[in-house]
């Protein structure tokens, strides 16, 4: 699904009004996002993308809570074509509503059975939608995120990687988790994805920081590199990952690996 545009959004406002006014058949918009015309579908996303999306992001509670039900009833029943449409769409919303935990509580049921879909799309996308609500991700999704980090989908199992990060900052299953799959043998592209998301996150249960350590000592440069940058972003909470990162500053035959563990020996270390 193509990014929201911000210009559109401004140039649609009167389109806006006027949806405000009235009800979206939201069974016929899906099934024209899926259109094999592809000028029906093109037609059907830009009025997705520029109109019905700023309106859902930026309705009341209550009245995304009446389009969620309509929307619910387009997927029911529908082609595997309309729920990839419907879950990204659910996606969005999570993603750009800082209420989501609350104005998206009626499809939460729904997402949580999607993580378990049979389509990698559908369970990467329900995963994502989960792991973006906020304030607080619903706490019955812990342990359904936690299940989907030994996903067979790489993808999947790096969108549940931020979701398990999230939830780790206040529970040590969570973070158990995360540190397990943080080893030396698993997909480069998932290690790095992994290691930045705790950087991100700034995860700093003790299990997992110790997980950084080990994965700063990789022979691949690029995933040592990655996690010595996760280090720097958690600081001072990462000051027992200084041993091992002044040893990379002062031995490593890779001048950008030194580099940046010397910068991070800076950050961490407290101006030692």
């Amino acid at each position: 699904m193509r990014k929201f545009c911000p210009v559109a959004y401004i140039a649609s406002v009167g389109i806006v009004t006027q949806l405000n006014a009235q009800s979206v058949n939201w069974r016929e918009l899906t099934n024209e996002l899926v259109s094999t015309n592809s000028s029906t579908r093109d037609a059907a996303r830009d009025k997705m993308l520029s109109v019905i999306i700023p309106k859902l992001i930026s309705e009341s509670p209550e009245a995304v809570d009446r389009d969620l039900q309509e929307i619910l009833k387009a997927s029911a029943g529908g082609s595997d074509d309309v729920q990839r449409e419907i879950s990204a769409l659910f996606f969005t919303l999570a993603y750009d509503r800082p209420d989501g935990t609350i104005s998206l509580n009626r499809i939460v049921p729904l997402l949580l059975s999607q993580m378990h879909d049979r389509t990698p799309r559908i369970r990467y996308n329900a995963i994502l939608s989960i792991s973006n609500l906020k304030p607080p991700m619903p706490a019955e999704a812990e342990a359904v995120l936690m299940q989907a980090l030994g996903d067979n989908d790489k993808k999947v199992v790096r969108g549940a990687a931020y979701g398990v990060a999230r939830f780790s900052l206040q529970s040590s299953a969570s973070a158990n988790a995360l540190a397990n799959v943080m080893y030396q043998e698993q997909d480069k592209s998932t290690l790095i994805s992994i290691v930045r998301t705790v950087g991100y996150v700034h995860v700093i249960n003790p299990v997992v920081i110790g997980k950084l350590g080990e994965v700063m000592m990789s022979k691949d440069a690029d995933v040592s590199k990655e996690a010595l940058v996760a280090a720097g972003q958690l600081g001072k909470s990462a000051s027992v990952l200084l041993q091992t990162v002044e040893a990379l500053a002062t031995s490593s035959v890779n001048s950008e690996i030194a580099q940046t563990a010397q910068d991070v020996a800076a950050k961490i270390g407290g101006g030692k």
